[in-house]
């Protein structure tokens, strides 16, 4: 046999051994990490479950005692009603309000919406968005020739729950929590947006929330 080809065969079964030790002494700590993860996600989501049974509508309908003036760091702008979210394609009347912060602002809407019926409305505000994402134009001039194109939109979409997140190029995210025949959604852009934003608006409207989890 060569003798070159006997060198490299053996370079190749020592580095291979080698990235065997290494993912065998790798693996356990990557197993922790990921249980970790897996069980700080379950006590979130059975933190969030409890906050949601817990909840009661401040008033029989939504009005502007479900918006309070301060949420931590952000403040009530304005509240008022609406007669839909049509950008959501969303006909449906409810409320309108908007906080603010040194990191930006959240747009706040809350519509009336049983169990049947959170379904066609969430579709058709996803469809919204995609849709208003691709339909963008970009305008340059390139000498004396108009160049006009379409920006192909990004969209990111997840679910736990009765919680759905939509992010469209990278930047804009619509929030959609579903609670007791209420949707809420929540829009903002880059830093404005907020995981929490949305708990901290339920746990100030009436009840004391579950205590978080040890870590």
């Amino acid at each position: 046999m060569n003798r070159k080809i006997v060198i490299g065969c053996a370079v190749v079964f020592i580095m291979f051994a080698i990235l065997v030790g290494v993912a065998m002494v790798q693996l356990p700590r990557l197993f922790e990490k990921g249980k970790g993860w897996f069980l700080a996600t379950l006590a979130e989501q059975q933190r969030i479950d409890k906050l949601e049974a817990a909840w009661k509508p401040p008033s029989p309908n939504v009005d502007a005692t479900w918006f309070p003036a301060e949420l931590g760091e952000w403040k009530l702008d304005r509240s008022a009603p609406i007669p839909g979210v049509p950008e959501l394609d969303i006909p449906r009347g409810g409320y309108h309000a908007s906080y603010s912060s040194s990191r930006g602002s959240v747009q706040v809407e809350v519509v009336a919406a049983n169990d049947l019926e959170k379904e066609t409305l969430l579709r058709r505000a996803q469809d919204a968005l995609s849709k208003a994402a691709d339909a963008e134009e970009t305008t340059t001039r390139v000498g004396g020739v108009t160049v006009t194109s379409k920006n192909g939109s990004s969209r990111m979409t997840s679910s736990m729950g009765s919680r759905t997140h939509v992010q469209l190029k990278g930047d804009e995210h619509t929030r959609f929590w579903w609670v007791k025949g209420w949707l809420f959604i929540f829009r903002a852009r880059g830093a404005a947006d907020s995981e929490t934003f949305p708990q901290k608006l339920l746990e100030a409207t009436g009840f004391k929330a579950p205590a978080a989890p040890a870590r």
